[in-house]
């Protein structure tokens, strides 16, 4: 049997026994209206700095006043749920009919949605990475796109970070040097690197037990320096990276965490 198609499979077997449904809140931040406290200039003629600053507390206060009465609720019930501030919404898992009404009766509850698994598309056949070797100084892919022809006008992504959500990324020889927690030959992951997926057997250091987020992240961006070689469009970006999907499939919760990482980066623990 193929094994993308056990795989397949399993997943589809643990996403049967093992449910999670989004509480979606009708308070949402109006990002129009926003402006700085201080000056009181509007959202779109502050710098990146503080748009985010301002965008990150809002986002957080907002799903603090109007999660509060269904966050005491869900406890009352011994409900296994997880709150989002990213999108005002709570995921809920497995919970029963009974306590799905319940959630939809209420007034700040906009609706209450099964979250089906995100699945990754299957590569067609296997390849060993390790038998792959460079064909050029910079790969065919990246001629196609004509990226060196917007190299040669400085546009090389240079003072831009990338947040790649994906199965997870290796040190390799071509990603090393663009990962922002690599400075001064020492490797720092807090802030840079998080584990998303629910068990969290990658939380210390990065990890990618598939292979697809370590290509997503060479083609966007692989770069090695000491052999001035490109497998991605921008080499002058830096990355961060989460980790939402274990293998070839992810849960809404495990992104959520993520896109709450990229806006507000922690410690590797959360913190």
């Amino acid at each position: 049997v193929n094994k993308g198609v056990l795989l397949v499979i399993a997943l589809l077997i643990s996403y049967v026994f093992s449910a999670e449904y989004a509480v979606i809140f009708r308070e949402q931040v109006d990002f129009n209206s926003l402006q700085d406290p201080i000056s009181l200039k509007s959202i779109d003629e502050l710098d990146f700095q503080t748009k985010g600053k301002i965008v990150f507390h809002e986002l957080q206060r907002t799903a603090q006043i109007s999660q509060k009465f269904v966050v005491d609720f869900l406890k009352q019930e011994s409900a296994d749920f997880t709150p989002f501030w990213i999108t005002n919404t709570i995921i809920v898992r497995n919970p029963s009919q009974e306590l799905i009404a319940k959630l939809r009766a209420r007034e700040e509850v906009a609706r209450v949605e099964l979250q089906e698994p995100v699945f990754l598309i299957q590569p067609e056949r296997d390849i060993d990475l390790h038998d792959i070797k460079p064909e050029a100084t910079v790969e065919w892919n990246v001629q196609q796109v004509k990226a060196p022809e917007a190299w040669s006008k400085g546009v090389t992504g240079k003072n831009i970070v990338v947040g790649i959500l994906d199965t997870g990324v290796v040190m390799h020889e071509d990603l090393k040097d663009n990962y922002r927690g690599f400075q001064n030959g020492q490797l720092n992951h807090d802030y840079n690197w998080f584990d998303g997926v629910s068990r969290k057997n990658c939380q210390n250091a990065p990890c990618d037990q598939h292979g697809h987020g370590s290509h997503v992240t060479g083609t966007i961006l692989g770069n090695n320096k000491a052999k001035q070689y490109h497998v991605g469009v921008a080499p002058g970006a830096t990355f961060l990276s989460c980790r939402a999907f274990a293998t070839g499939s992810a849960t809404v919760a495990d992104i959520l965490k993520c896109f709450q990482f990229f806006l507000s980066p922690t410690k590797t623990d959360g913190s």
